[in-house]
């Protein structure tokens, strides 16, 4: 098991859920992209009766037999709740973020490496159940974003450098502990 997941989640399993009376923090993460490598998390903290602010943070390190993909991502997430937060309730949300990324990839025997620079920004919203301290949200945002994106070969030569603007519509579903 990756080392930075192993400490998060012994960091998870030692929150106790009566750590803050006034429980103003929620520590999020999205289980499903775990099963590839990727670890993405949020800390949600309250800053009014209806609103959350905090920073958000990606590491992903994924190989098969001829590709390798590292990087990560660093940004910030606010939520709006139409109830007070961290109660059953749906919320709009925005995220901005700065991702690096670095590639490899072996074909018919020449390696190609790439690396990318990439900000985007995200609005949605979506629907967030809360328990005692655990809880769950589902959600969609659109996503855009421009990226600068640079191949060669081992030879140096270069194939692609272009700045990419990009748009897409993701699916985010995460577990959460508040504190």
């Amino acid at each position: 098991m990756n080392s930075k997941l192993k400490l998060l989640v012994v960091l998870l399993i030692s929150l106790p859920a009566s750590f803050s009376l006034a429980q103003t923090m929620n520590l999020r993460i999205d289980p499903i992209p775990l099963v590839v490598g990727v670890v993405n998390g949020s800390l949600d903290i309250k800053v009014a009766d209806h609103f959350t602010v905090g920073p958000s943070v990606t590491f992903f390190n994924w190989k098969s037999d001829n590709v390798t993909l590292t990087g990560f991502s660093v940004g910030g997430v606010g939520r709006y709740y139409f109830t007070p937060v961290f109660k059953d309730s749906w919320f709009a949300g925005f995220t901005a973020e700065y991702l690096k990324s670095d590639a490899k990839v072996v074909s018919s025997g020449i390696e190609y490496t790439g690396s990318a620079n990439a900000v985007s920004t995200s609005v949605g919203g979506g629907y967030h159940w809360f328990w005692t301290s655990f809880n769950q949200s589902l959600g969609a945002y659109a996503t855009a974003g421009g990226a600068e994106v640079e191949l060669k070969d081992v030879n140096g030569n270069k194939y692609s450098e272009n700045p990419r603007l990009a748009s897409r519509l993701r699916i985010e579903y995460s577990i959460g502990w508040k504190f």
